[in-house]
């Protein structure tokens, strides 16, 4: 059966209508098969004239077909929410639907299959706080009441006029529940991009079968970079030029289409780690990149490349939804560490760091990172405990700054270039200590290297079994090899 969707969602549909799965076009979700610029999607769609949207029993088996059918056809499913929540009229059998949907919601989240949410006015209740918050991919349209207690509920009583006010979609776009505000106009073009990156979801898995070629595109040997050993201090220098080429430049040049999500879905987003789907020559990724900037006022809005606890569990998100898509997650690297104020104390830094750590390590999905710039101490780590770890020519990774070093040691600041010189923290020494896999030269060549290290690399990881396990030991080995070789400094006077 084809009908017209309601006026409202037409336009982001191809010219041929929705087919309904369930005849019955009377009820607050309809439900059925679409393209969206010819890619095939599943949809639930609110019809908000049925009783203001409400989830009750009938809605719900209309929102699991379109979840069956996705699982089926093995396409996205797309869910257009208009709701005030519950339908109440059902009683407990309606509230119950919350867990109904959401544990049909599991099944795609277990198979791969991603989910888009399309907040509109209103996305409230009980909808908002089940199945619509645990979507994959959340797009909101300006100014749309979104929030968890409706009007009626609140009026005239003295949290009406401050929730009122916090129940915007801005709010919870900067509040990091949601990854973008587009407006009704722009909708079909960011779905059709968000749709064509995710056709490409499969292509790392079936090129695995490929038999794989070493190539030089990576510095192995340190002792043909031993130049960088000469001035330590310089290569920090570098590494922090305003004028260096930052996160985003490399974002922009290496992938040919992104789109970028927002937000750790508990209390922020975050300016400092930038991050989403990645296209790169017929195949998906997932990127995760600290972003310092190239200008002091630009600086200021990442906060110098020093990541919040938000941050982390923004990248945490990420890795872990490439890991229920099965892509590979690439991290760019460029931070003199993590953010060590009391608002951050308060809000976790530490832990935020250690289950970046972990959730990396145990990520079953390949994992390759660049340090770029600055690779400083834990806030580096928690993207770079990779399968694969590079450094650019110019760039540091190392324990601490060098001004942090020498105020440890020397109680003294301005010692910050002797420090340089004890602490080993050049591409070169990290190579020669096998803290690292390679150095990438930062050459006319650079961009089209780092493009053939990302599909080779992790083309290469993707063949090697039991994937976890292997990431484990090769971090264990690091450990062995490298710290207890190397020459430490052992002077402590201050």
């Amino acid at each position: 059966m084809q009908v017209n969707l309601p006026d409202y969602f037409a336009d982001i549909l191809d010219a041929e209508s929705l087919t309904l799965y369930n005849n019955s076009t009377n009820d607050s979700i309809l439900s059925g098969y679409a393209t969206i610029s010819n890619y095939p999607v599943s949809v639930a769609v609110s019809n908000f004239k049925c009783k203001g949207g409400s989830l009750g029993v009938s809605a719900s088996n209309n929102l699991i077909l379109a979840i069956e059918q996705s699982f089926e056809r093995k396409i996205p499913l797309i869910v257009v929410i208009a709701s005030g929540g519950i339908r109440v009229h059902e009683g407990l059998t309606g509230l119950l639907q919350m867990t109904r949907t959401m544990a049909a919601l599991q099944k795609l989240k277990r198979s791969g299959i991603p989910t888009i949410g399309i907040f509109t006015n209103p996305t409230m209740a009980g909808v908002l706080s089940s199945y619509a918050s645990a979507l994959d991919i959340i797009i909101a349209e300006p100014g749309s009441r979104i929030g968890f207690t409706g009007i009626k509920v609140l009026k005239n009583t003295p949290l009406e006029k401050g929730v009122n006010s916090a129940q915007i979609s801005e709010n919870y776009l900067n509040n990091g529940f949601i990854d973008a505000v587009i407006n009704k106009s722009q909708l079909q073009d960011t779905l059709t991009k968000l749709l064509s990156i995710l056709s490409k979801k499969n292509r790392n898995q079936l090129m695995e079968k490929l038999t794989l070629q070493e190539k030089a595109l990576v510095i192995k040997n340190p002792d043909d970079i031993a130049y960088l050993q000469e001035n330590p201090w310089q290569i920090v220098r570098d590494s922090r030029n305003l004028e260096r080429k930052q996160s985003r430049y490399f974002l922009d040049k290496i992938f040919n289409s992104i789109f970028y999500l927002e937000g750790d879905r508990i209390s922020s987003k975050s300016d400092t780690l930038i991050g989403g789907l990645a296209e790169l020559n017929n195949s998906i990724y997932m990127v995760l990149a600290i972003q310092k900037g190239n200008s002091f006022e630009e600086r200021k809005t990442t906060n110098f490349g020093m990541c919040k606890s938000a941050c982390y569990r923004k990248g945490i998100r990420l890795m872990k939804l490439a890991e229920q898509l099965s892509i590979p997650v690439v991290c760019f690297v460029d931070t003199p560490g993590a953010d060590a104020s009391a608002e951050s104390e308060r809000n976790g830094i530490a832990y935020a760091i250690s289950l970046s750590i972990e959730t990396m390590l145990n990520l079953k999905v390949p994992t390759l990172s660049f340090v770029i710039g600055e690779g400083g101490s834990g806030g580096a780590l928690a993207c770079t405990s990779a399968d694969t770890v590079f450094m650019l020519e110019k760039s540091t990774y190392s324990v601490i700054t060098p001004e942090g070093y020498a105020s440890i040691l020397w109680n003294d600041k301005s010692k910050a270039p002797q420090a340089a010189e004890e602490m080993h923290l050049t591409a070169y020494h990290a190579l020669k200590e096998n803290n690292i896999d390679g150095i990438v030269l930062e050459d006319e060549n650079l961009l089209d290297n780092m493009k053939q290290i990302i599909q080779e690399y992790t083309l290469r990881i993707y063949a090697e079994k039991p994937l976890v396990e292997m990431r484990h030991q090769k971090h264990l080995r690091e450990s062995e090899s490298s710290v207890l070789s190397t020459d430490i400094p052992t002077t402590l006077s201050r």
